[in-house]
């Protein structure tokens, strides 16, 4: 249920950044049946333009440019227009996922670099606590990413194909999540910080620990 009311709150984001990138450059249709068609085109445009040859440049160059073709035909406007349309929504979308992962986390969302622990001294800190307490990793995984609420939800916000990154996260001793650092910063990723702070974990042996997952999706 909990992934079926993420999918519409994300859907409501796409359809309406559209609709307000439609408005502001005056498409002769803009209604909400008529967008989220536009929408749903896109989305098969963009799975069948994932199997092409060439890699990422052709395959964004393909989908961006029918998504424009798309608008301009079904929002009775000009193929300019569309792309306009596109740029605008993209960033409107950006801004609403942005508002929406400070709810998935549960938490206020981390002002990026600004809250991002030193990378090398998470990356040191992780390969100490490895071998000093191997087991104990096991379970931070279990509580993050099994037991609920955990941050499974997270992998169900709008990612890249195949995105990867690495998380770090500090456990104080008392089981209380410390610090983090995404490497590189991801949507996704901020939403497992803010849901990693409202979990509790037990408490590590031998003092603060560091865990590191490496995070593959797609």
């Amino acid at each position: 249920m909990e992934g079926i009311l993420i999918f519409a709150a994300l859907l409501c984001v796409v359809v309406v950044s559209v609709m307000l990138a439609a408005q502001a450059f005056g498409a002769g249709r803009r209604g909400i049946g008529v967008v989220a068609l536009c929408v749903f085109v896109q989305a098969a445009l963009t799975q069948l333009s994932s199997g092409l040859a060439g890699g990422w440049p052709v395959q964004f160059l393909v989908s961006f440019l029918g998504g424009a073709l798309i608008y301009a035909l079904i929002l009775d406007t000009s193929f300019v227009k569309g792309i306009a349309i596109g740029l605008l929504s993209s960033a409107l979308i950006v801004a609403g996922l942005r508002m929406m992962v400070t709810g998935v986390g549960l938490g206020p969302a981390p002002d990026e670099e600004a809250e991002q622990a030193d990378l090398s001294e998470m990356q040191t800190r992780a390969r100490e606590s490895e071998a000093r307490a191997p087991a104990y990793h096991e379970a931070v995984t279990r509580v993050l990413f099994i037991e609920p609420p955990g941050v499974r939800k997270c992998t169900e916000l709008p990612h890249d194909r195949r995105e990867t990154f690495d998380f770090y996260l500090e456990i104080l001793p008392d089981g209380r999540a410390g610090r983090t650092r995404l490497e590189p910063l991801s949507i996704v990723g901020q939403c497992m910080g803010n849901g990693a702070r409202n979990s509790h974990f037990p408490p590590p042996p031998g003092g603060a620990y560091v865990a590191k997952f490496s995070i593959q999706l797609g």
